[in-house]
């Protein structure tokens, strides 16, 4: 139910090697698999459609951190590989930072926030295929508890 939004920024740090390693196609991702296949399969205009990315979104959505989480991901993602120049167009291509961040990095960061999450709750380390079972499945709840707009209102 809780989430100290404010301590992001020091987990994400510690995650900063391992996303790295998705960067640079070293370490394994679902999310840039599926990515690339789809910019194969369509092209880079048919990828970037918007019924496109409408259609997907729902996979790269970070689970119960909701929307604010997604915010708090995205700026802290793109401090960390973006302004150092760590992701540029040439390791993001065919997508663009931006768009690698949105469909790539912020799954990958949520799902091993939620790796963490759960293995503290529960006292055993939780894989990350479990923590992307939990990241897909409390969508709905990260919208209504954790959303940026609702947020705003307290």
């Amino acid at each position: 139910m809780h989430i100290d939004f404010s301590k992001l920024d020091g987990r994400v740090a510690e995650m900063e090697g391992e996303l790295r390693g998705i960067i640079e196609r070293s370490v394994q991702s679902p999310y840039l698999d599926k990515a690339l296949k789809n910019y194969e399969r369509m092209g880079t205009l048919g990828a970037r459609r918007p019924h496109v990315v409408l259609a997907n979104v729902d996979q790269t959505l970070p689970g119960y951190y909701g929307s604010k989480g997604s915010a708090e991901m995205f700026r802290i993602l793109a401090t960390m590989f973006i302004e150092s120049n760590v992701l540029t167009s040439e390791r993001a291509h065919p997508q663009k930072p931006v768009e690698y961040i949105q469909q790539v990095l912020i799954p990958e960061t949520a799902m091993r926030l939620i790796q963490q999450d759960r293995s503290l709750l529960q006292n055993r380390d939780v894989t990350l295929e479990e923590a992307q079972e939990v990241m897909t499945s409390s969508v709905e709840f990260g919208g209504y508890v954790h959303d940026v707009e609702q947020n705003h209102l307290f």
